[in-house]
């Protein structure tokens, strides 16, 4: 059974990437995956890579976060002592 969208097609009936993906794209990232060690060296301890992007993509979503918090502070504080 397969669900048609404007975007894309889902295999419903399919486990893991199947759904997603075709036959042979599923067969390739799977072979992929499993001859890969995704691991970086950061500060001298290995770590896998999406654990590490993920805590850089954590850190830049809270600088954004702090700088949006204080330009807003400061122009709502420029407001009322106008």
């Amino acid at each position: 059974m397969r669900l048609y969208d404007d975007n894309a097609s889902f295999r419903i009936n399919q486990d893991g990437l199947r759904k997603f993906l075709g036959d042979l794209e599923s067969e390739i990232m799977e072979l992929v995956w499993k001859k890969a060690n995704p691991t970086v060296t950061v500060f001298g301890a290995e770590d896998r890579f999406f654990d590490v992007a993920g805590m850089a993509g954590l850190i830049c979503m809270a600088v954004v976060l702090a700088a949006s918090v204080a330009r807003n502070t400061l122009a709502l504080y420029r407001l009322e002592k106008a």
